[in-house]
């Protein structure tokens, strides 16, 4: 259910909030949960997202030197971008994190794309991005693992 809410206290508002019955079956209580939508900047929680590790031929290393990200810009933000994989035995490594800000002081809403530099060399790299708690509103569209794949003896 959405309820618009007035400036002027009508019934034609320009903003509405999604509002979401929810029951905790711990305590027995009711109460509505209502998300704000014209807001992406949660000041209490970070928030990521985790693209799919990548299959590379067998016998070849990737090395991840750069990603490029395309945004929406919605104001200014910050993110962290990080690369995880393993080695040629199995043990888990990831990239230095690299932190980077994005966006404008005043949101156009308009796409823009921006590369990270890092450096990354294991199998099946997979790709986080993530924004600290009150990092400022993140809309992420694209990310590509830019690099080179390097024969390797098994």
């Amino acid at each position: 259910m959405s309820v618009p809410f007035g400036e002027n206290g009508g019934i034609g508002a320009t903003v509405s909030y999604l509002m979401i019955p929810m029951r905790d079956l711990f305590a027995g209580t009711q109460s509505v949960g209502i998300f704000d939508t014209t807001n992406f900047n949660d000041d209490s929680l970070p928030s990521s997202v985790t693209f799919k590790a990548e299959d590379v031929v067998s016998g070849r290393v990737p090395t991840v030197r750069r990603v490029m990200l395309t945004y929406r810009d919605l104001g200014q933000a910050k993110i962290v971008v990080t690369v995880f994989g393993c080695d040629d035995r199995g043990i888990p490594v990831s990239s230095t994190p690299v932190t980077k800000n994005i966006g404008n002081t005043t949101p156009t809403f308009s796409l823009y794309s921006t590369f990270i530099d890092m450096q990354f060399t294991g199998f099946r790299p997979q790709l986080q991005i993530t924004r600290p708690a009150n990092g400022g509103p993140v809309s992420l569209v694209q990310a590509v693992m830019i690099g080179t794949i390097e024969r390797q003896q098994l």
